[in-house]
């Protein structure tokens, strides 16, 4: 049986981006949100002044933070899961001005969820990148990805997306449930 091919980001499914990037937003722009506040994808959209939201930008940068994200509670024994019923490979988007994002990502991929940098790629345009399922937190990717493939894409649910933007979709799956997640590899293995 050939393993169907699975395309999973990082940041927002496997790691907690907001964790490290939100004193970073807090120290920049003198606020003092928390997760809870934000309720769109990219924090960036939330400045309105060009020079501070340049400064947040340079500060995510320069701060080294890829290598040091928390991992999500369950997430290291669903990848371990995934492993053995798929091909795993994991579709990141690089920081533009970020120095040793590859280096960094791929350090931190084979740190926590022993990934290897051959079964990593780096890039913006995910929706390049066939594959049976594809999971991503942001709606836009998802969207890209399900108007080019015809797998099964998985809008992972996160907190700054409150409302599922595909309800209409019987195709685009969303969840934050990894038995979900497995049970449609499964699905895609018969």
């Amino acid at each position: 049986m050939i393993k169907p091919i699975i395309a999973i980001d990082c940041d927002g499914v496997l790691s907690d981006w907001h964790a490290l990037a939100l004193p970073i937003f807090n120290k920049v722009t003198g606020k003092n949100i928390s997760i809870k506040d934000i309720k769109i994808w990219d924090t960036r959209d939330l400045i309105d002044d060009v020079e501070i939201k340049e400064l947040y930008k340079n500060e995510l940068n320069n701060s080294g933070m890829i290598e040091h994200l928390p991992v999500y509670e369950g997430a290291q024994e669903a990848i371990e899961k995934i492993k053995s019923l798929a091909e795993v490979y994991i579709v990141t988007s690089p920081m533009d001005r970020y120095h040793d994002w590859i280096i960094h990502r791929n350090s931190w991929l084979k740190k926590n969820f022993d990934i290897s940098p051959k079964n990593i790629v780096h890039t913006a345009a995910k929706h390049l990148i066939p594959a049976n399922i594809f999971i991503d937190d942001k709606p836009e990717n998802v969207e890209k990805w399900y108007e080019r493939n015809t797998g099964i894409p998985i809008l992972w649910k996160h907190e700054c997306v409150a409302d599922n933007p595909f309800a209409k979709s019987s195709r685009i799956k969303w969840t934050n449930n990894w038995n979900d997640v497995i049970e449609i590899i499964e699905k895609c293995r018969k």
